[in-house]
């Protein structure tokens, strides 16, 4: 596996990035771009686990910050597709709330 990272700032809050982030909805919207059909199964929460497959008032600015291992034959994949699913990211969080 190779550690790689990407980050993005986004003009949102961090309750309403997370939210973005993890909602059955916009999670399968934004994680379309890197595979197609993806869904989480389980609850995101410090300290658990979750799996991935396929088929405050106001706010200020929220730094997203991914780091993953990949299998080495899909590194040039995901250093393509993350990008394009945190700009979707932040699409959907900075919709007017």
């Amino acid at each position: 596996m190779k550690n790689i990272e990407f980050s993005i700032e986004i003009h949102a809050s961090k309750d309403k990035v997370w939210a973005t982030l993890w909602e059955d909805a916009t999670f399968r919207d934004w994680a379309s771009l890197i595979d197609e059909g993806t869904y989480m199964k389980g609850v995101m929460e410090e300290g658990n686990e979750v799996q991935f497959l396929s088929s405050v008032n106001g706010y200020g600015v929220t730094t997203l910050i991914v780091k993953t291992d990949v299998p080495q034959e899909q590194e040039e994949t995901f250093r393509i597709r993350l990008p394009e699913a945190l700009e979707r990211i932040k699409t959907l969080a900075e919709k007017t709330q």
